[in-house]
């Protein structure tokens, strides 16, 4: 196995971890609002938060059956727009001193946080998995 395949491989193993801390932090805003209390973004829909972020479920589920090119590709454009919908915006809130939305500062650090570690994680894994995908020969000839 190539370096770069296994580099990948810890990439899609740790945007795995990502999604789990963002489901769980959508989690921690429905339980909030099933209790009386405010989700930890205010406006947001945390249900539907949660449905948006499972495109990334067979986006992932490629690049662990080794569709390395379909993930590179596939993966790019979903870390993308993470990227500016979960970082971009919440660190403008923050600059534009907007941040009357969220529950806490902790709430806006922890969603940044989250959200930071899946896109670093997911942009490397692209990376990786191009590369990776660009070394190995994509037809192999019979030998006769």
């Amino acid at each position: 196995m190539k370096t770069g395949t296994v580099q990948a491989g810890i990439c899609i193993r740790m945007q795995w971890i990502w999604f789990a801390l963002a489901i769980g932090y959508n989690m921690i805003s429905v339980w909030r609002m099933q209790h009386g209390g405010l989700s930890l973004i205010d406006g947001r829909d945390p249900v539907a938060s949660i449905v948006s972020l499972m495109i990334i479920v067979p986006v992932l589920l490629a690049g662990g059956l080794g569709y390395l090119r379909l993930y590179a590709l596939s993966n790019l454009v979903c870390m993308l727009l993470v990227g500016y919908v979960g970082v971009m915006i919440h660190l403008v809130a923050n600059w534009l001193d907007e941040m009357a939305p969220y529950a806490s500062f902790t709430a806006w650090l922890s969603g940044v946080a989250i959200n930071l570690f899946g896109v670093s994680a997911g942009l490397a894994g692209s990376w990786f998995a191009w590369r990776s995908a660009a070394s190995r020969p994509q037809h192999i000839p019979r030998e006769n």
